[in-house]
């Protein structure tokens, strides 16, 4: 995975350089609410504050653009020839941008495992119409999370996965670090070079295991790429995480990323690490103070539920639904380990409801003693959670966040994210309207078109392709699975 790698080998140490202080500036306009403040007041002579936090050699007037006297950040491209430092910011950004596209591809196992591969891309499709395709493209759903501990100890309250308070560590022992190995070993042999694409955290904080970094060289020597690592604790240990930057910046696979809880803690990782140091860690801003909101799922939807219309600090932290936000930080379309229970999921991302509360679905769920078991749920799941089409008994509904219309020649389905149309054979508008009833079975579907003088074939496809770009309602399959899929 060169990807990110080739986006540093392009640009001259110059140009790093300048990047690096570019993206310092860049940290405290959206995270720091008092660097902006005195940036908008003060309109020019910016040197010195932009040297009291570590920044040189940029002239904002090159980088920032203002309209009624308030920073803004949306520019647009027949604006941004006028802003030399932001037209280098911008392309940089959306080379970085370019690599969950290419993780997400490098998540294929089209020959490897192709009834997991067919799974898996029939949950992004059903993503990129439930979450809408700008959320969607946000996620690279790779195949697996490994967490390393129960719980978290950082206890954030917007956290979209709702983690459980801190309750065990998976050490690094003789008998763990063969197991820890044996299960990268049955990822490498099931899924091929897709398994690089996995993380050794999700619901919990790298920093709470001692171990943390014994488990990441386990898993390049297994795969022979570095998981992500996001930390909540940057400052908790700063050494330990230096040894993180410094084993991240001997793989350029990803970047390492730091959740920022405040502005004191941004401002004190600015005090300690240069902006050289961080060209390559992402800052999360999710803090109070960030002109960014929280994905609504896990404590921040039970926060956003709780709020009051007169609450007007809440109603600035929750996003509303509707709004173009996103309802889910999970990521996943594979299999969920935690390390310390021996639990194994299989999970894909959704939007957050009362029935998937964190955001994601669980197709099926089992425990494993070793290397061994864990393999053989992977393979029944495989076998049996992921057909490759949707059975002659199933009922077949479109999703319930999909509003049918019929058409002349066929129908639509549309959401607040996207519009389907299916529309040029005759037999399209009875099939749909016949699936929007969501009473019948696919079998008897099938009878009642072709009675109505239907090509076999062509009714096959279609509901085929209904199924492959996730439109039908499966969560009553899912459901069935969870009860029946138990190893």
């Amino acid at each position: 995975m060169r990807y990110y790698e080739e986006v540093f080998a392009r640009r001259s140490k110059q140009e790093l350089r300048l990047l690096a202080h570019i993206k310092r500036a860049m940290e405290c306009i959206i995270g720091d609410p008092e660097f902006r403040r005195q940036v908008e007041e003060q309109k020019s002579n910016w040197d010195v504050l932009l040297r009291d936090r570590g920044v040189e050699g940029v002239d904002l007037r090159s980088l920032v653009i203002f309209r009624d006297g308030k920073l803004d950040l949306n520019w647009p491209d027949n604006e941004l020839s006028k802003y030399p430092l932001a037209k280098l910011w911008a392309d940089y950004v959306a080379e970085l941008r370019g690599i969950r596209a290419y993780l997400r591809e490098h998540g294929n196992t089209p020959e490897r495992n192709p009834r997991f591969h067919a799974w898996r891309q029939r949950q992004i499709s059903r993503c990129d119409s439930q979450l809408g395709d700008k959320d969607n493209k946000a996620l690279v759903h790779p195949l697996f999370a490994f967490e390393l501990t129960k719980g978290c100890s950082v206890g954030c309250w917007f956290c979209g996965f709702a983690a459980e308070k801190l309750q065990g560590v998976f050490p690094y022992t003789r008998e763990n670090a063969a197991l820890w190995r044996g299960l990268l070993q049955v990822g490498a042999d099931l899924f091929g070079p897709a398994v690089q694409c996995g993380n050794c955290y999700w619901a919990t904080e790298p920093a709470d295991n001692p171990d943390y970094l014994d488990f990441v060289r386990d898993f390049r020597r297994i795969t022979g790429e570095m998981p992500q690592t996001t930390t909540a604790l940057p400052l908790r240990d700063v050494e330990w995480t230096r040894r993180v930057i410094r084993m991240q910046e001997e793989c350029l696979s990803v970047p390492v990323r730091f959740s920022v809880l405040s502005v004191g803690i941004l401002r004190r990782i600015h005090e300690i690490f240069s902006p050289e140091e961080l060209l390559r860690v992402e800052l999360l801003h999710q803090h109070r103070d960030s002109i960014y909101a929280k994905a609504q799922s896990g404590r921040a939807l039970q926060k956003r539920r709780r709020a009051t219309r007169s609450d007007e600090s809440d109603k600035r932290l929750i996003n509303v639904p509707g709004r173009g936000i996103c309802q889910t930080i999970a990521c996943l379309s594979g299999f969920l380990v935690n390390m310390v229970d021996r639990r194994i999921q299989l999970i894909s991302p959704c939007n957050a409801c009362n029935q998937w509360p964190l955001g994601y679905r669980v197709h099926a769920e089992g425990r494993f003693a070793n290397a061994s078991e864990f393999r053989d749920f992977i393979v029944r799941v495989v076998e049996e959670c992921m057909p490759e089409s949707i059975g002659g008994e199933e009922v077949a509904a479109f999703r319930k966040d999909l509003a049918y219309a019929p058409l002349p020649d066929g129908f639509s389905l549309a959401n607040e994210s996207i519009l389907h149309k299916f529309t040029g054979e005759t037999f399209l508008a009875r099939l749909g309207k016949l699936i929007h009833d969501g009473r019948r079975t696919v079998g008897e579907i099938m009878d009642l078109i072709l009675e109505d003088g239907a090509d076999f074939f062509g009714a096959a496809a279609a509901i085929q392709e209904l199924f492959d770009r996730g439109l039908l309602d499966d969560e009553a399959l899912i459901c069935r699975q969870r009860q029946e899929v138990k190893v």
